[in-house]
């Protein structure tokens, strides 16, 4: 299981690496890992979208919701247990280091719970 704020957090690296050159199978399987989350970032999101109605009011200038003042622990408490959700893991990629493949430190940490990297002749970084 992995909790739902960890898929959250790495969607940007995720969307980084999947722009990378990858061997035919570290990118087939990224594509398929992608897929898999897409449902769990789109209920997260309809979720948010509710939260927002309910507590803030609709900014037609921004056109974004604001949450009101009054309201801003109560909705900040309810995305916390959001995020916190613990949701059905997919299964890890390995996918070669090699000098081509440029990630930040973040962007690594972030997708540790999808991403094993390997160095190259297989031996863990």
């Amino acid at each position: 299981m992995i909790k739902l704020g960890a898929i959250i957090g790495a969607v940007p690296s995720l969307q980084k690496l999947a722009e990378k050159e990858l061997p035919i199978t570290a990118a087939y399987k990224l594509s398929k890992l992608l897929k898999y989350i897409q449902p769990e970032l789109d209920t997260f999101n309809e979720t948010k979208e509710k939260l927002a109605k309910k507590y803030g009011v609709f900014d037609e200038f921004t056109n974004t919701y604001e949450i009101m003042p009054e309201h801003m622990a109560t909705a900040n408490n309810e995305i916390t247990a959001l995020l916190n959700i613990e949701v059905k893991s997919p299964d890890m990629i390995q996918i070669p280091l090699d000098g081509d493949l440029r990630l930040s430190a973040n962007d690594i940490g972030s997708l540790e719970p999808f991403i094993e990297f390997k160095a190259e002749g297989g031996d863990d970084c």
